[in-house]
């Protein structure tokens, strides 16, 4: 349906040279009647400049119609400097943009703008650059912010600037703030000037300090030191907050997945966080953070049909949230068709769009374009997945675990150079890390150089009894005729096992009998050799 509308709307010459044609066969038709002498040529004439102005008028509607929405601006607003230029990570620095946040969540933000929320931010640029302003404001701008809102304490107050982005440049534009300005003043004046809410009341109170420093603590993980903030605090929001560090430290626990098949898990922190939460619900304060989290504990209960009506709750009420969608993905598609998602790489689509460094929405995305491919460069899924991590390492070129994921697209699709340069530069990087030797082993295996591969996989079974090492080191064996030591690697991955669904042990398997078989057909011909020359040497 897509290329349809594409096809009509103009973005292909093909809606056009259609449109054309249909109006020439018309034409046409009208003259060959009119040679017919099966209508008059006045009525053919008038006829036809009827129809082509009503074909046009209609073609014209139909182009209009059809136009894509034009791409929203992103907008960043920034934590606010100290007046001596430093950045805090304190509630005050970040009292601003928790401001206008709480206008998108409420589903008020102008349709023109995706507004990136300071939480996403914060949890992409980690504690290393956290401190660093030029560490925000640099991210920003690989993002292609739109708009990057900048402020300042100063002793008259707080100032305000905006970048731009036009052309590819940014251009630094300062916004008249009234004498004393404050957060509240600024987010008013940022309204006045820029539209950014579909309707805007400024915040009769600011956020308090304490529940957004807690907040602070939440993002970095520092449970504890968020636990002692929120001690003694009554108000649902810190209500809130209290129950998501007990979820936090709940999702420490390991479940016996196994054992879960028969024996229902019960996490002790996460019924504390229940318990708070069915307080909020009863007394109606209930929020889409609470519905939010109180989907992800049931998600990693999994118990999913608790977890769907929590999470579509929260996707209701807040739909510009990336980690509702991402949540959401980990459903059945089939459990998402009321809210028009056909399977699960358009509800990571939609995580991807509202936050373009949200690392694991990102790494799973690129992963179901990659196992749905064909393995063809050119196809649309590695297309797709290609361009999926490569705009986030524009933005995050350090990522390893993107790294990976691309360099076995460019494996799957045969780009075998682009690969091992990737793969070369994590071994560097992670000389410790076995999966790094076993990557580089997988890279000279399929350029068929076995004695270079096997030493990597040697080395990645030396490091930490790399699984899948065992079972490529067996495959290269057999590859260079050295069944005996094929064998050795392909029982010891079988001793290692990890359950039914184990399929590199299956192929382990496989191996081990196709060498067998080998063996014994080689037994036999060799048998039925030595009986045809003592059968000959008798006659």
């Amino acid at each position: 349906m897509a290329d349809i509308i594409s096809f009509l709307s103009g973005k292909v010459p093909g809606g056009i040279i259609l449109f054309l044609f249909i109006l020439l066969i018309v034409n046409l038709v009208f003259l060959f009647f009119t040679s017919s002498k099966l209508i008059t040529p006045q009525k053919s004439k008038k006829q036809r400049f009827i129809f082509s102005i009503g074909f046009i008028a209609f073609y014209i509607i139909l182009w209009i119609s059809l136009q894509p929405a034009s791409p929203k601006t992103r907008l960043v607003i920034l934590p606010s400097l100290n007046a001596d230029s430093a950045l805090s990570l304190n509630a005050a620095n970040f009292t601003l943009t928790d401001l206008a946040e709480e206008q998108v969540i409420k589903n008020n933000l102008n349709k023109k703008y995706l507004f990136q929320r300071w939480e996403w931010l914060l949890e992409a640029l980690g504690s290393d650059s956290a401190n660093h302003y030029r560490a925000w404001r640099n991210l920003s701008v690989r993002m292609g912010a739109g708009l990057i809102v900048e402020s300042r304490f100063t002793s008259a107050g707080m100032s305000c600037s905006v970048r731009v982005l036009k052309d590819g440049k940014y251009t630094m534009q300062d916004f008249s703030v009234p004498k004393q300005g404050s957060c509240r003043k600024i987010l008013a004046t940022l309204q006045k000037r820029l539209t950014i809410f579909k309707t805007y009341a400024p915040a009769r109170v600011l956020p308090a300090q304490r529940l957004l420093e807690a907040r602070l603590m939440i993002v970095q993980g520092r449970l504890n030191k968020a636990e002692t903030l929120l001690k003694g605090q009554t108000s649902a929001e810190a209500k809130i907050l209290q129950g998501i560090v007990l979820a936090k430290q709940g999702f420490k626990e390991k479940i016996d997945r196994e054992k879960a098949k028969y024996v229902p898990q019960r996490i002790e922190e996460f019924e504390q966080a229940k318990r708070i939460f069915a307080a909020l619900m009863r007394e109606k304060k209930d929020t889409a953070e609470l519905a939010y989290w109180l989907g992800r504990m049931e998600m990693y209960l999994q118990n999913f049909n608790k977890a769907e009506i929590y999470l579509k709750n929260a996707l209701l009420r807040d739909r510009s949230n990336s980690r509702i969608y991402y949540q959401l993905s980990f459903l059945l598609p089939r459990r998402l068709k009321d809210f028009g998602f056909k399977n699960r790489k358009e509800i990571l689509e939609r995580a991807v769009y509202f936050d373009p460094v949200f690392r694991q929405a990102v790494y799973e995305l690129g992963n179901e374009y990659y196992v749905s491919g064909s393995g063809i460069p050119s196809a649309t899924a590695e297309l797709k997945a290609r361009a999926t991590l490569e705009r986030y390492l524009s933005i995050k070129n350090d990522d390893p675990q993107i790294l990976s994921l691309l360099a076995s697209i460019y494996l799957k699709t045969s780009q075998i150079d682009k690969a091992y340069r990737i793969f070369q530069r994590l071994q560097k990087r992670f000389p410790n890390d076995s999966n790094s030797y076993y990557d580089l082993g997988v890279v000279f295996f399929m350029k068929k150089n076995y004695p270079r591969a096997l030493e990597y996989f040697k080395k990645a079974i030396a490091l930490d009894q790399n699984l899948d090492a065992f079972l490529y080191a067996g495959i290269t064996c057999q590859r260079m005729g050295n069944k005996k030591q094929a064998l050795h690697y392909y029982r010891e991955r079988v001793k290692r096992k990890t359950g039914d669904d184990d399929r590199y042990a299956d192929e382990a398997v496989k191996g081990i009998r196709s060498i067998l078989a080998d063996s014994l057909n080689g037994e036999k011909h060799e048998s039925a050799s030595h009986l045809s020359k003592h059968t000959a040497k008798n006659q």
